[in-house]
């Protein structure tokens, strides 16, 4: 196969696989809202890790700074004074 029809073969796939994914999930989805097909439990080994962020004002200054510090390193990469 030449180069062009692998080209044009990613290409429908890239533009086609999504929906069909995004197609399945949501079908699924309303299967398990109409009772036509049982919920997902989580099993009893694993959990979900919650957010756990402090609301000390000290905490969030210094993460103020971080992001602060970050965003002029980025900028300075970028060569703007």
């Amino acid at each position: 196969m030449s180069a062009l029809a692998w080209f044009i073969i990613v290409l429908v796939l890239a533009i086609l696989v999504p929906p069909v994914f995004s197609f399945i999930r949501d079908w699924d989805f309303k299967r398990q809202v109409k009772g036509k097909k049982p919920c997902r439990r989580l099993k009893s080994d694993r959990f979900i890790p919650k957010e756990t962020t402090p609301n000390d004002p000290y905490y969030e200054i210094l993460a103020g700074q971080a992001k602060l510090k970050a965003h002029q390193t980025f900028v300075s990469f970028l060569g703007f004074k």
